[in-house]
Protein backbone atom coordinates (compact mmCIF):
# COMPACT_ATOMS: atom_id res chain seq x y z
CA UNK A 1 0.00 0.00 0.00
CA UNK A 2 1.70 3.28 -0.71
CA UNK A 3 3.14 5.81 2.04
CA UNK A 4 3.04 9.12 2.61
CA UNK A 5 3.55 11.67 5.53
CA UNK A 6 1.74 14.85 6.15
CA UNK A 7 3.68 17.04 8.79
CA UNK A 8 1.67 20.21 10.96
CA UNK A 9 3.57 22.02 13.50
CA UNK A 10 2.24 24.76 16.57
CA UNK A 11 3.71 26.68 18.86
CA UNK A 12 3.56 25.46 22.61
CA UNK A 13 4.89 26.70 26.13
CA UNK A 14 5.49 25.34 29.22
CA UNK A 15 6.48 21.60 27.82
CA UNK A 16 9.40 19.98 25.86
CA UNK A 17 8.21 17.05 23.77
CA UNK A 18 11.25 14.97 22.35
CA UNK A 19 10.91 11.61 20.51
CA UNK A 20 7.43 11.02 21.34
CA UNK A 21 5.61 8.00 19.01
CA UNK A 22 1.86 6.90 19.55
CA UNK A 23 -0.02 4.72 16.99
CA UNK A 24 -3.58 6.09 17.36
CA UNK A 25 -6.52 4.05 16.11
CA UNK A 26 -7.11 5.99 12.79
CA UNK A 27 -8.60 5.24 9.21
CA UNK A 28 -5.47 7.30 7.66
CA UNK A 29 -2.55 7.31 10.14
CA UNK A 30 -0.86 4.71 11.86
CA UNK A 31 2.14 6.70 13.61
CA UNK A 32 2.28 10.09 14.82
CA UNK A 33 5.85 11.20 15.59
CA UNK A 34 5.83 14.38 17.95
CA UNK A 35 9.54 16.14 18.35
CA UNK A 36 11.25 19.80 18.84
CA UNK A 37 13.05 21.33 16.29
CA UNK A 38 15.96 23.49 16.15
CA UNK A 39 13.85 26.32 15.94
CA UNK A 40 11.73 25.55 19.12
CA UNK A 41 9.04 24.38 17.16
CA UNK A 42 6.57 21.26 18.18
CA UNK A 43 6.63 19.19 14.98
CA UNK A 44 3.90 16.81 14.75
CA UNK A 45 4.62 14.19 11.79
CA UNK A 46 1.93 11.41 10.54
CA UNK A 47 2.45 8.45 8.76
CA UNK A 48 -0.07 7.92 6.41
CA UNK A 49 -1.51 4.66 4.31
CA UNK A 50 -3.39 4.83 1.28
CA UNK A 51 -3.46 7.43 -1.31
CA UNK A 52 -4.53 11.09 -1.02
CA UNK A 53 -8.25 11.14 -0.36
CA UNK A 54 -8.57 15.06 -0.45
CA UNK A 55 -10.62 17.33 2.36
CA UNK A 56 -11.63 14.29 4.62
CA UNK A 57 -8.28 13.07 5.19
CA UNK A 58 -7.10 16.58 6.27
CA UNK A 59 -9.67 16.99 8.79
CA UNK A 60 -9.44 13.62 10.02
CA UNK A 61 -5.70 14.04 11.04
CA UNK A 62 -6.41 17.77 12.12
CA UNK A 63 -8.85 15.86 14.38
CA UNK A 64 -6.43 13.38 15.45
CA UNK A 65 -3.83 16.30 16.35
CA UNK A 66 -6.20 18.28 18.25
CA UNK A 67 -6.90 15.53 20.40
CA UNK A 68 -3.19 15.18 20.84
CA UNK A 69 -2.72 18.96 21.78
CA UNK A 70 -5.89 18.83 23.51
CA UNK A 71 -4.32 16.09 25.78
CA UNK A 72 -1.23 17.82 26.23
CA UNK A 73 -2.47 21.09 26.65
CA UNK A 74 -4.78 19.47 29.83
CA UNK A 75 -2.08 17.04 31.16
CA UNK A 76 0.50 19.50 31.42
CA UNK A 77 -1.50 22.86 31.50
CA UNK A 78 0.56 24.18 28.66
CA UNK A 79 -0.74 26.78 26.18
CA UNK A 80 -0.65 26.07 22.54
CA UNK A 81 -1.11 28.08 19.31
CA UNK A 82 -3.11 27.64 16.37
CA UNK A 83 -2.88 23.93 14.32
CA UNK A 84 -0.41 24.92 11.36
CA UNK A 85 0.15 22.78 8.33
CA UNK A 86 3.83 22.67 7.66
CA UNK A 87 4.20 20.22 4.11
CA UNK A 88 3.34 16.89 3.19
CA UNK A 89 4.52 14.32 0.74
CA UNK A 90 1.40 12.15 -0.51
CA UNK A 91 1.02 9.60 -3.09
CA UNK A 92 -1.71 10.30 -5.77
CA UNK A 93 -3.36 8.01 -8.34
CA UNK A 94 -2.42 9.97 -11.99
CA UNK A 95 -3.68 8.13 -15.11
CA UNK A 96 -0.72 6.06 -15.50
CA UNK A 97 0.16 4.97 -11.87
CA UNK A 98 1.18 6.45 -8.51
CA UNK A 99 2.81 10.29 -8.34
CA UNK A 100 4.05 11.17 -5.10
CA UNK A 101 2.34 15.03 -4.38
CA UNK A 102 4.70 16.84 -2.45
CA UNK A 103 3.58 19.89 -0.75
CA UNK A 104 6.47 22.35 0.91
CA UNK A 105 5.71 23.39 4.15
CA UNK A 106 5.10 27.24 4.94
CA UNK A 107 8.18 28.76 6.95
CA UNK A 108 7.59 28.81 11.14
CA UNK A 109 8.87 30.65 13.76
CA UNK A 110 7.11 30.34 16.63
CA UNK A 111 9.45 29.73 19.64
CA UNK A 112 8.79 27.34 22.88
CA UNK A 113 9.22 28.86 26.00
CA UNK A 114 9.92 28.52 29.76
CA UNK A 115 9.45 24.54 28.63
CA UNK A 116 9.96 21.75 30.71
CA UNK A 117 10.57 18.22 29.71
CA UNK A 118 7.78 16.07 31.00
CA UNK A 119 8.77 12.74 32.89
CA UNK A 120 8.77 9.50 30.96
CA UNK A 121 5.80 7.93 33.09
CA UNK A 122 3.76 10.89 32.17
CA UNK A 123 4.25 10.62 28.46
CA UNK A 124 3.97 6.71 28.57
CA UNK A 125 0.42 7.06 30.09
CA UNK A 126 -0.36 9.81 27.61
CA UNK A 127 0.77 7.43 24.73
CA UNK A 128 -1.78 4.67 26.55
CA UNK A 129 -4.81 7.04 26.28
CA UNK A 130 -4.49 8.18 23.18
CA UNK A 131 -3.83 4.84 21.89
CA UNK A 132 -6.68 3.71 23.32
CA UNK A 133 -10.54 4.80 22.65
CA UNK A 134 -11.10 8.35 23.29
CA UNK A 135 -13.38 9.33 26.74
CA UNK A 136 -15.94 11.64 27.46
CA UNK A 137 -13.92 13.64 29.28
CA UNK A 138 -11.53 13.76 26.30
CA UNK A 139 -13.76 16.18 24.31
CA UNK A 140 -13.22 19.08 26.98
CA UNK A 141 -9.61 18.95 26.36
CA UNK A 142 -9.09 21.21 23.38
CA UNK A 143 -12.01 23.57 24.57
CA UNK A 144 -10.03 24.52 27.97
CA UNK A 145 -6.64 23.82 26.13
CA UNK A 146 -7.61 26.51 23.74
CA UNK A 147 -8.85 28.84 26.27
CA UNK A 148 -6.45 28.27 28.57
CA UNK A 149 -4.35 29.23 26.02
CA UNK A 150 -5.76 32.57 25.33
CA UNK A 151 -2.74 35.46 26.45
CA UNK A 152 -5.04 37.85 27.15
CA UNK A 153 -6.11 37.19 31.06
CA UNK A 154 -9.74 38.55 30.28
CA UNK A 155 -10.29 36.74 27.23
CA UNK A 156 -9.03 33.71 29.10
CA UNK A 157 -10.98 33.91 31.94
CA UNK A 158 -14.38 34.65 29.51
CA UNK A 159 -13.24 31.22 27.35
CA UNK A 160 -12.73 28.94 30.71
CA UNK A 161 -16.29 30.42 32.53
CA UNK A 162 -17.55 29.72 29.07
CA UNK A 163 -16.62 26.20 29.15
CA UNK A 164 -18.00 25.58 32.98
CA UNK A 165 -21.47 26.94 32.22
CA UNK A 166 -21.53 24.60 29.21
CA UNK A 167 -20.22 21.84 31.86
CA UNK A 168 -23.42 22.86 33.99
CA UNK A 169 -26.25 23.30 31.66
CA UNK A 170 -25.82 27.46 30.96
CA UNK A 171 -26.78 27.62 34.49
CA UNK A 172 -24.69 29.93 36.64
CA UNK A 173 -26.53 28.36 40.15
CA UNK A 174 -24.90 25.46 39.08
CA UNK A 175 -21.66 27.28 37.91
CA UNK A 176 -21.66 28.23 41.49
CA UNK A 177 -22.47 25.43 43.37
CA UNK A 178 -20.15 23.15 41.41
CA UNK A 179 -17.26 26.03 41.55
CA UNK A 180 -18.08 25.70 45.40
CA UNK A 181 -17.91 21.90 45.77
CA UNK A 182 -14.51 22.06 43.94
CA UNK A 183 -13.27 25.02 45.84
CA UNK A 184 -15.07 25.70 49.01
CA UNK A 185 -13.38 28.72 50.16
CA UNK A 186 -14.06 30.53 47.34
CA UNK A 187 -15.13 33.93 47.98
CA UNK A 188 -18.98 34.82 47.63
CA UNK A 189 -20.63 37.70 47.48
CA UNK A 190 -24.44 39.24 46.79
CA UNK A 191 -25.41 39.49 42.96
CA UNK A 192 -27.16 43.48 42.48
CA UNK A 193 -29.22 41.81 40.52
CA UNK A 194 -31.43 39.37 42.41
CA UNK A 195 -29.43 39.52 46.11
CA UNK A 196 -28.48 35.65 45.56
CA UNK A 197 -25.38 34.71 46.19
CA UNK A 198 -22.41 34.29 43.84
CA UNK A 199 -19.03 33.45 43.57
CA UNK A 200 -16.09 35.94 42.42
CA UNK A 201 -15.89 34.36 38.92
CA UNK A 202 -19.41 34.65 38.13
CA UNK A 203 -19.50 38.30 39.47
CA UNK A 204 -16.55 38.94 37.40
CA UNK A 205 -17.81 37.13 34.20
CA UNK A 206 -21.06 39.04 34.87
CA UNK A 207 -19.47 42.62 35.46
CA UNK A 208 -17.20 42.10 31.92
CA UNK A 209 -21.04 40.75 30.31
CA UNK A 210 -23.10 43.59 31.20
CA UNK A 211 -23.17 46.95 32.65
CA UNK A 212 -23.19 46.98 36.49
CA UNK A 213 -24.11 49.18 38.74
CA UNK A 214 -21.70 50.27 40.88
CA UNK A 215 -18.97 47.82 39.12
CA UNK A 216 -15.80 49.34 37.18
CA UNK A 217 -14.20 47.28 34.46
CA UNK A 218 -11.22 48.14 35.22
CA UNK A 219 -11.38 47.53 38.90
CA UNK A 220 -13.09 44.03 37.18
CA UNK A 221 -10.08 43.45 35.24
CA UNK A 222 -7.57 43.92 37.79
CA UNK A 223 -10.01 41.35 40.06
CA UNK A 224 -9.84 38.77 36.82
CA UNK A 225 -6.15 39.28 36.78
CA UNK A 226 -5.07 38.50 39.99
CA UNK A 227 -7.74 35.55 40.18
CA UNK A 228 -7.85 34.08 36.75
CA UNK A 229 -5.16 31.45 37.83
CA UNK A 230 -7.27 29.70 40.44
CA UNK A 231 -10.01 29.58 38.35
CA UNK A 232 -8.00 27.90 35.82
CA UNK A 233 -7.40 25.31 38.39
CA UNK A 234 -10.85 24.90 39.08
CA UNK A 235 -11.93 24.53 35.83
CA UNK A 236 -9.31 22.22 35.27
CA UNK A 237 -10.02 19.91 37.85
CA UNK A 238 -14.15 20.24 36.70
CA UNK A 239 -12.78 19.41 32.94
CA UNK A 240 -11.19 15.93 35.02
CA UNK A 241 -14.19 14.90 37.02
CA UNK A 242 -16.25 14.64 33.43
CA UNK A 243 -17.39 10.68 33.04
Amino acid sequence: MPKGTVTYKTKISGVLIKDFVVSPDNAYSDEIKLNTDAEGQLILELSVDGLYSGEEMHEELVHEIRRILGLIGYEFNATIGDIQFASSRLPKRNGNGIDTVIYPGAIMIDRLEEEIEPKNEMLQTMKSALESEETYKERFYPMYTFSNSQSDPVTRFMFLYNLVLSLCNDDQKNVDSTILSIEPNTPVSKSPRNNCDETIYTKLRNEVAHVRAGSSYGNSVTEIKSNVSNFVDIVRTLVGNQN
